[in-house]
């Protein structure tokens, strides 16, 4: 019978290695959550990796531990205990002694020679360990497969990064707003019809918005073509975003109309009748409250679950409805960030509403307000100079938070 063999973390870690970076290796390996992942590294206890298995097999798994940062050692699988027995924790079992520390550039080789040494029974109260895919090497640069936790002061580093992002290329940033904004907006003027191909068109001039957003942050050159990458890459699945969305909508739309009834169409002027429908929500008005609650209620989970998904499409190549079901975990996981990131852009939009108020008073004050061209016009074009700007760090801002969650850089 071949010879099976253990592997196992000693409980140290390598020297040369943060152990930030080397819980993050960790946690891309095993697929273990972080503050897990953290506890265990830190506990100075070891931790069984993988048991009964060949030689070769144990050799992957010492190179890919090694080079995550872990000091590991490979011992000779002992006696089985027969069935009905139990391995029990004693005082004085001998501790195995740690592998020397090893250098990261010789951290890939094969092994040193097993020592011989007693059969060490496996710890019964590690925490068991699946079974990892060792031919599989997540380098940084990669997109996880699921979401991180980050800290919650990272809200306000995803509207810094996203302003760095603009201020590095402002011109060709806000050119390409404005071409978006040139074609929504007469295409939105069109009832019912225009809004809805605004939607798929969003995605499409979106997700390559993010992909120019992507390069630029790798220290590419971002080129207005970068807007219309969308139409070729992952088209498909980008449009199969909006099929979702609107069948959510569809599918609300058709709940409350069952929940309310007929008092919901005349509230929300189906019959055509502003006055009626007036008239209807004053007598209503329990029920409108309980349709403005429900709304509310279903529309945060699906902005959570709609976020991220032209990036996870664009970027990482996911498809859609798994997109939908990762971005919920992604923002419910990191509430915190995105509960600072919204106060920071509430923050920023009172600040523009203010300079707006001051330098619209200021024009009144000196051209008067006698209601001619240069009055109206003049404050639309101040308003379009602050707007433009926060409207275009506010959607880099969703690639920035995107790649501070489902980006490994290191």
């Amino acid at each position: 019978m071949d010879t099976k063999y253990t592997v196992r973390f000693t409980g140290e870690l390598h020297s040369e290695f943060k152990f930030e970076d080397v819980v993050t290796n960790f946690v891309s390996i095993t697929k273990m959550d972080r503050e897990m992942a953290e506890q265990r590294l830190s506990s100075g206890q070891p931790v069984l990796i993988k048991k009964d298995v060949d030689r070769e097999t144990a050799d992957k798994y010492y190179s890919r531990f090694t080079e995550a940062g872990l000091q590991i050692e490979l011992s000779e699988s002992g006696p089985q205990p027969q069935a009905g027995t139990v391995v029990e924790k004693t005082e004085e079992v001998k501790k195995e002694a740690p592998a020397p520390a090893m250098s990261q550039e010789s951290s890939a080789e094969k092994p040193p020679p097993l020592p011989v040494q007693e059969p060490v029974p496996e710890n019964p109260y590690a925490a068991p360990m699946a079974d990892l895919k060792v031919e599989k090497k997540e380098a940084p640069g990669n997109w996880l497969d699921k979401p991180q936790k980050v800290a919650g002061s990272r809200g306000w580093y995803w509207v810094k990064t996203a302003i760095g992002l603009f201020m590095a290329e402002p011109w060709k940033w806000l050119g390409m707003t404005f071409v978006v904004m040139l074609i929504t907006i007469p295409l939105s003027l069109l009832p019912f019809v225009g809004s809805l191909i605004n939607i798929f068109l969003g995605l499409l001039l979106g997700g390559g918005m993010i992909m120019g957003a992507h390069e630029q942050a790798e220290g590419g050159t971002l080129t207005f073509g970068h807007m219309f990458k969308g139409f070729k890459h992952n088209r498909n699945q980008l449009l199969m975003i909006g099929v979702i969305y609107l069948a959510f909508f569809i599918l609300v739309g058709v709940g409350i109309g069952l929940l309310a009834g007929t008092g919901a169409l005349a509230m929300f002027g189906i019959g055509g009748d502003p006055q009626a429908a007036a008239m209807a929500m004053q007598n209503n008005m329990s029920m409108f409250l309980i349709i403005v609650l429900v709304v509310l209620a279903l529309s945060i989970p699906l902005m959570s679950a709609y976020w991220f998904t032209t990036p996870l499409v664009a970027l990482s190549d996911r498809k859609a409805l798994t997109s939908y079901k990762l971005s919920f975990q992604g923002c419910l996981k990191n509430w915190l960030a995105f509960l600072v990131y919204s106060l920071a852009f509430f923050a920023i939009g009172i600040i523009i509403t203010i300079a707006f108020s001051v330098v619209s008073g200021l024009v009144t004050l000196f051209l008067g307000n006698d209601g001619s061209m240069l009055t109206v016009v003049l404050p639309m074009v101040i308003l379009a100079l602050l707007g433009f700007p926060l409207i275009t760090i506010g959607g880099l801002s969703v690639y920035t938070s995107f790649r501070d969650i489902f980006y490994r850089t290191a």
